[in-house]
């Protein structure tokens, strides 16, 4: 008896994290600077995602790599990576939909890109 009581509970517990989990939105600017450090801007209800910080980045010989992802499931997202002047991506493994712009006037590259419910 006492086993099926916490079997109903747990079940309970799980049924009501489902009803309450919340949707993330994300709309963010990400300068990516020459020194390797991250300033991301803009407006995000998942609070670990407005800092500046140097753990998206790292660097393996003459090579910056950039990783920015998420463990969390956002329901809709756009971003822009803005990269330092003279950078050059060599590869870019994202699923969602993106676009490569330059700015002629200070020759940065900046990845635009949006999706919806997939991790950011």
């Amino acid at each position: 008896m006492i086993t099926k009581k916490i079997i109903v509970l747990i079940m309970i517990i799980f049924c009501s994290t489902i009803v309450f989990s919340e949707d993330y939105y994300a709309d963010l600017t990400i300068i990516v600077n020459q020194d390797g450090s991250t300033e991301l801007n803009g407006t995000t209800n998942y609070f670990e995602l407005n800092k500046t910080t140097q753990e998206y980045t790292s660097k393996q010989g003459e090579k910056w790599i950039f990783d920015f992802d998420s463990k969390e499931v956002f329901s809709e997202f756009v971003y822009e990576i803005v990269f330092p002047e003279n950078t050059e991506i060599q590869k870019i493994e994202t699923q969602s939909n993106y676009r490569i712009t330059t700015n002629n006037n200070n020759n940065k590259i900046s990845i635009i890109g949006f999706g919806n419910n997939s991790l950011l």
